[in-house]
């Protein structure tokens, strides 16, 4: 079989290699491992969200020639966000694959399509690390491009909610008590949501915020009481409940110079709402996936002029919005 005849097999089909990408063992980082988001797929690029009481909902569609959403005297307000477009490219030139054949057989297109999945399964992961990026924006209120500048979505701005002041919790500061700021802010979170009830209330922590938190007196105090010294002898790496809120240390990197969470601040919000914290995933920019709902992710080959190799493209198109961005608040020293 030849180079060409390769490509021409089921196994590198847009709808075959768009399931390998979505089969790809997912990675998650800190946000993913939570599964602090919920995932949906949608049929259009942009989705219209609507405000109303502080709280941003979806609006839903109407068929044309039928009553749509009655309008009720109620403070609203609604805007379109449209589903950001990510795309990576790489190839597979024909010398890569030049006589390549899989350990133990003698047909050639499945060496061929183990480079691909290789290919494919790096490309995902960048995917993954930008999708984490974007949702730790949506946990803060902003979510900016990777250049950590330029926005995307600045949900306080679109809609003209207000934003929550930073609360300084002097955590470097021997004796200073932190549970009565801690209730202060779990009850500051509460009112936000109003009746809707949660789970609890969840800080990631920046490096030296988090060094400072498990080395402040009145949590060593807390703790020491309970467990016999056990607190000083342990590093506190999976976290640990204190004032009613579950505090952990975010433990990936950055973006470029851009920290996922500023080494001296802490970001706190509400788990366990249903509907708070959202991605969308759009339809990729195919014919073939025009009006068809959206998944996480897509992976399409076109042969190179003169076959000399084939062109890999893999897409994502995601939106990461929280829905009550009143409940949200950055901690900092």
């Amino acid at each position: 079989m030849d180079f060409v005849d390769i490509f021409k097999g089921d196994a590198f089909t847009l709808a075959t290699l768009t399931q390998q990408i979505n089969r790809i063992p997912y990675k998650p980082a800190q946000l993913g491992k939570m599964g602090l988001f919920e995932t949906e797929g949608v049929t259009k690029h942009v989705v219209y969200i609507e405000e109303r009481d502080g709280v941003l909902q979806l609006i839903p569609v109407s068929a044309r020639g039928t009553p749509g959403l009655i309008n009720k005297p109620q403070d609203r307000r609604a805007r379109n966000f449209t589903c950001v477009h990510l795309q990576i490219d790489d190839s597979v030139l024909a010398a890569e694959v030049a006589d390549i054949r899989a350990f133990g057989s003698q047909d050639s297109s499945e060496g061929v399509a183990q480079v691909v999945a290789r290919k494919i399964e790096q490309m995902r992961n960048a995917h993954e690390v930008t999708l984490e990026w974007q949702r730790l924006g949506a946990i803060k209120g902003t979510v900016y491009d990777v250049d950590g500048v330029t926005v995307i979505n600045d949900l306080y701005k679109d809609f003209g909610i207000y934003k929550h002041a930073d609360v300084d919790f002097d955590v470097d500061t021997v004796g200073t008590d932190q549970k009565p700021i801690c209730m202060d802010v779990v009850h500051d979170i509460e009112d936000a949501l109003g009746m809707t009830t949660l789970d609890h209330v969840h800080a990631l922590c920046g490096r030296e915020y988090y060094a400072n938190l498990i080395a402040n007196t009145s949590v060593v105090d807390a703790y020491e009481q309970q467990l016999d010294g056990a607190w000083m002898r342990e590093t506190q790496r999976e976290g640990f409940l204190f004032g009613g809120i579950f505090w952990e240390e975010y433990k990936g990197t950055g973006v470029g110079d851009t920290a996922f969470i500023a080494t001296d601040e802490a970001r706190i919000f509400p788990v366990g709402v249903p509907g708070l914290f959202k991605t969308y995933f759009a339809p990729a920019d195919f014919m073939e996936t025009v009006n068809t709902v959206g998944l996480p992710f897509y992976a399409k080959q076109e042969l190179m002029d003169y076959a000399r190799g084939i062109n890999i493209t893999t897409e994502s198109n995601p939106l990461n919005i929280c829905t009550r961005p009143t409940t949200l608040i950055r901690a900092y020293y």
